[in-house]
């Protein structure tokens, strides 16, 4: 899943799948801003993307979605460097990666004057390290189709990599298609999880994914480091995804994640700023 649209796409989830409409606790009476924000250490640009809630159901589609324009935007860093970003497309804005790139053991926050004039600011987010995918690589496993398309097979895909010693960590893992020249992302696999039962360890052959599939395609697996509060606003996400499918469960308490109006705490925004250190790898499936 490409993480810049995660929490968009997460709120989009939660509302598909199912025959009946599921409404989310998102009235226009209280309406609030939905905040998609991510800062790496990477060579790309801080990305935000700002949009308003709207009443949801299964119809929803991207094209109703209403984007928050003209705001000002700004990243800090703990150092005092602040970068302004620039609004690209409607409601969203990048960062100047030769301002302000994310650094491990550095803080971040983000501010957001909107047009309206509410002003609102994060939570601080320290960007901690990610371990690094020492190798990737994938086996082959012919069906019973191959006889009729000897390119057709089910692939694994494995990693080995290292968890650091001695501390907590918490990841957020994705992986993309890479096909006819375009990155395809796969918006509902991310995986988020913590090292509590593997501390240290040295893991082998930790399978990615399972699935069907010819000849000449490359899958690029990418690893972020998580705070403990962004690892909460995830597992939260994750877990009102699978109550909303579950019509009986009440999937209609709001994921409130980082960011809050500096005025009035009650006006806090959807989504969350995440700050994430990231290691990725790629392997071409031949």
């Amino acid at each position: 899943m490409n993480i810049r649209n995660s929490c968009f796409l997460v709120l989009l989830t939660i509302v598909t799948g199912c025959e009946d409409v599921i409404e989310l606790d998102l009235p226009h009476n209280n309406p609030r801003i939905i905040v998609d924000a991510l800062l790496t250490d990477g060579d790309d640009p801080a990305y935000v993307r700002i949009s308003h809630t709207q009443k949801y159901s299964y119809r929803y589609v991207q094209d109703t979605q209403t984007f928050e324009s003209g705001a000002v935007v700004i990243i800090h860093e703990d150092s005092g460097i602040t970068d302004t970003l620039t609004e690209v497309s409607t409601g969203t804005y990048m960062g100047h990666p030769e301002i302000i790139r994310g650094s491990i053991g550095k803080s971040y926050w983000l501010e957001i004057n909107t047009a309206g004039g509410k002003h609102y600011i994060s939570d601080q987010e320290t960007m901690l390290d990610v371990a690094k995918i020492d190798t990737i690589y994938y086996s082959r496993e012919y069906t019973d189709k191959s006889p009729d398309n000897p390119d057709y097979y089910r692939f694994n895909v494995y990693i080995d990599w290292q968890d650091p010693e001695s501390e907590r960590n918490y990841y957020l893992r994705t992986f993309s298609y890479y096909w006819s020249g375009v990155w395809h992302d796969n918006i509902h696999w991310n995986w988020v999880f913590s090292d509590k039962y593997f501390n240290g360890k040295f893991l082998y052959k930790d399978n990615i994914t399972s699935d069907y599939g010819g000849r000449g395609f490359k899958i690029k697996v990418t690893q972020y480091s998580l705070t403990k509060p962004a690892y909460d606003f995830w597992i939260l996400v994750h877990k009102q995804t699978i109550d909303s499918e579950n019509l009986s469960i009440n999937s209609s308490l709001p994921i409130i994640g980082n960011i809050y109006n500096v005025n009035n705490t009650n006006d806090y925004a959807l989504g969350y700023f995440q700050v994430s250190a990231r290691k990725s790898a790629e392997i071409w499936i031949n």
